[in-house]
């Protein structure tokens, strides 16, 4: 949703409305080396279309969670319709109900099955969990456990992305740290960091 939200007059989107600038929010997507995105909301084309970026060089997607703000499923519409361009074959990591979330979606509009999907969107869907870490291509990522979504039976998660030269932890949407989190991160070395603290340190807004 980003921030200023237009139906909001709280201290934190007047703020933001005043500041203006860089204050402003969009939804939260990180796109690493041409390579690698975390994160596909609905303002990734527009963002892309401002900084004058393509995402044709993907290979790999990080998807945290099926919030609208981070997986908009019309992505995949754009990779189908693409011409004149050779896409390299794009693996998904996600969540197993953010994946069911998107393939449902393409299931009801289009009537595809995952294969289907696959085959016509370029990619390879792998389900991660928080706890785990998969190798994809130069790099390591590691999953870590987050409350937001809890209440909603949303599975969540953040990520870490590690390579030869440097670590980094994409933390947005993660709600006051669990002491599992904590234990996890504790393993791990990272060199810059995002912190979403959109609702600072509140413990009943949708962090569980």
């Amino acid at each position: 949703m980003g921030l200023p939200n237009p139906f909001c007059r709280c201290e934190r989107c007047e703020a933001v409305r005043q500041m203006g600038g860089k204050s402003l929010r969009s939804s939260p997507a990180v796109l690493i080396n041409d390579d690698l995105l975390i994160d596909c909301g609905s303002d990734v084309f527009s963002s892309a279309r401002q900084f004058g970026l393509r995402l044709d060089g993907l290979w790999t997607l990080v998807i945290t969670h099926k919030h609208s703000d981070h997986l908009d499923p019309w992505f995949f519409w754009a990779r189908h319709r693409a011409t004149d361009t050779d896409l390299p074959p794009l693996t998904v990591y996600a969540p197993q109900n953010a994946l069911d979330s998107l393939l449902g979606f393409y299931q009801q509009k289009k009537g595809w099955d995952q294969a289907t999907f696959e085959r016509k969107t370029f990619t390879v869907c792998r389900a991660v969990r928080a706890g785990s870490f998969k190798l994809a291509r130069q790099y390591r990522l590691s999953f870590f456990p987050t409350s937001h979504g809890s209440t909603e039976g949303i599975e969540a998660v953040l990520v870490g992305v590690q390579d030869a030269h440097a670590g980094y932890l994409h933390a947005y949407d993660s709600g006051p740290f669990s002491d599992d989190a904590w234990a996890l991160l504790r393993r791990h070395r990272f060199d810059a960091a995002a912190l979403d603290a959109t609702v600072g340190d509140q413990t009943d807004y949708n962090t569980g």
